[in-house]
């Protein structure tokens, strides 16, 4: 994933009859207040040994971030900052890390505003552009705080992408503006791109071989090989149920005796009756589909129809990793 696909933006404006310094500085202590309320900090203003107040109020930019307070201190932590065995910043560091892993993966923490003087439809005016950051754009990002983060899902992406696009929109509604560009991700993260979140999860289960095979039998059907891609993709369910199986379960089956082994996972309580019954439709049903026994029928499949084969038994795939391993 990258920067792009966690980043959205929108553009309204405000139409004036005149644009003077005095509407510009009005404009942005509203902005200033709006989020203020929010609990947001202005960057800037939050180090105020940089520049006074009356350089601030030159510039057509603003950026906010989430409100990190300063710890409480201890008397002890009091008297190590005394003698400089503690640093304040370290201090700060630690607190902001730490509401950064607390916070919703989805909630704005950064917004940047631009104000620019243009003209919209005729008329004269300020047009503001606003950018949001999501948390999880800055868990990414944080390797040194240790916060690591599973690929997430396409349900969670667009969550997060609906999330900041309202958080927009209710900002331009806020200001009374005209909405100039809807607020959207700058760069859409592709349904091709969260195949690899099944990726992930196979080689972080220890499940290689059945990732690996996978891949292997979707270039396979990329390439128009569609027989030989359902020959691997029969394979990978085989191996991968087996393997569920024989880590949770007492007993198990030989590979090819999938329908007994999810009958284990039933009998274990790690799937239910109704799942087991998704199950026999979906993976014993693409099991017997692209098996031996039907080889002359699998020839006439397309790779429109491969693509949805190789997509169902991802996601069962990690529902069961979901479910019964993690």
């Amino acid at each position: 994933m990258k920067a792009q696909n966690l980043i959205i933006e929108g553009d309204c404006f405000i139409g004036l009859e005149k644009v003077s310094e005095k509407e510009v500085l009005g404009l942005k202590r509203n902005i200033d207040k709006y989020f203020s309320n929010l609990s947001y900090v202005n960057e800037t203003r939050a180090v105020p040994f940089l520049l006074p107040d009356e350089y601030h109020d030159k510039f057509l930019s603003m950026t906010f971030i989430h409100n990190v307070s300063f710890p409480k201190l201890t008397k002890f932590q009091n008297i190590k900052l005394d003698y400089g065995f503690l640093k304040r910043d370290e201090l700060f560091h630690s607190e902001y890390f730490k509401k950064l892993k607390s916070t919703r993966v989805d909630w704005p923490w950064e917004i940047n505003v631009l104000l620019s003087l243009s003209k919209y439809e005729d008329k004269p005016g300020i047009m503001i552009t606003i950018r949001t950051k999501p948390v999880l754009f800055f868990r990414l990002n944080q390797k040194a705080a240790k916060i690591s983060e599973k690929p997430i899902d396409e349900f969670e992406y667009t969550s997060i992408i609906e999330t900041n696009k309202e958080f927009i929109i209710q900002f331009m509604k806020a200001l009374n503006t005209s909405v100039v560009k809807s607020p959207d991700v700058l760069v859409d993260y592709t349904k091709e791109q969260f195949e690899s979140s099944i990726s992930y999860l196979l080689k972080e289960y220890e499940f290689e071989k059945v990732d690996t095979i996978l891949n292997e039998g979707f270039t396979k059907l990329k390439q128009g090989k569609v027989k030989d891609s359902l020959d691997e993709l029969r394979s990978a369910v085989e191996i991968f149920i087996y393997e569920v199986t024989k880590r949770k379960c007492d007993k198990v089956e030989v590979q090819s005796k999938i329908k007994s082994n999810l009958s284990y996972l039933k009998d274990n309580h790690l799937i239910d009756e109704k799942i087991f019954g998704f199950f026999q439709s979906t993976i014993i049903s693409l099991w017997s589909t692209s098996s031996d026994r039907v080889s002359h029928k699998r020839e006439h499949f397309n790779i429109s129809e491969g693509v949805l084969l190789f997509d169902t038994t991802k996601t069962c795939f990690e529902y069961l990793i979901k479910k019964c391993i993690e």
